[in-house]
């Protein structure tokens, strides 16, 4: 049952994510650094991944999905793909995986 629960938390998020990767950027009085935004987004998304699968299975599949995402990135004309955006992306898998390992275990 909980399984199942970190799936649909996994999904919900990806779609989210995804739109909001994907989609027109709009102007918003709210600024949140882009650095930031993609730190946050990869370590939730590994999060909900790791605790959906397993630790082996999740490091695969989201490490192939950060660089995709760039990748896309590039060719949509009203985005831009970084290899900032990519590293932050990396650094929030990593920050995630370290948690998990070292921090949640240890409780």
């Amino acid at each position: 049952m909980i399984v199942n629960f970190w799936r649909i938390l996994f999904c919900f998020t990806l779609a989210l994510v995804s739109y909001g990767l994907f989609s027109e950027p709009v102007e918003s009085s709210f600024k949140i650094p882009d650095y930031l935004l993609h730190f946050s987004t990869f370590f939730l998304l590994s999060f909900f991944l790791t605790k959906a699968t397993n630790f082996f299975m999740a490091s695969i599949l989201i490490s192939f999905y950060a660089p995709i995402t760039e990748i896309i990135q590039f060719f949509l004309p009203y985005r831009d793909a970084t290899l900032s955006d990519l590293f932050f992306n990396y650094l929030g898998i990593f920050f995630n995986f370290f948690y998990l390992k070292f921090i949640e275990n240890s409780f």
